[in-house]
């Protein structure tokens, strides 16, 4: 019997389904959870400006867009990592999350 390399499942049960959701907020690696983010209650500490934290949860189309974006502090003697808190409306599990950078001030250090 011949294998669908889509359909492999080697590893764990098979009770679940391998299509991809059919709706307005699915993209070739799923369903964006951006819906379901509770915009209001988003917080980023040692952001450079206010609601730079929300401002950068952009739409799947709009990710590659350098603006917004989001810098910490210019203060040498503040903390320069940030702390981007996002809280959901509902439980939900992430299974990717894309971070891109623009060459911009401590970019591709560490």
């Amino acid at each position: 019997a011949s294998k669908n390399p889509k359909m492999s499942c080697e590893g764990h049960s098979h009770d679940h389904d391998h299509s991809e959701p059919d709706n307005a907020t699915s993209t070739g690696l799923g369903t964006s959870l951006r819906p379901s983010i509770d915009f209001s209650s988003v917080i980023c500490l040692n952001e450079s400006r206010p609601n730079a934290g929300r401002d950068v949860l952009k739409l799947y189309e709009d990710r590659l867009t350098p603006n917004p974006s989001l810098s910490s502090q210019e203060d040498p003697d503040e903390d320069p990592e940030l702390l981007l808190v996002v809280p959901f409306e509902e439980s939900v599990v992430i299974k990717s999350l894309c971070i891109v950078s623009h060459g911009g001030r401590g970019a591709g250090n560490g």
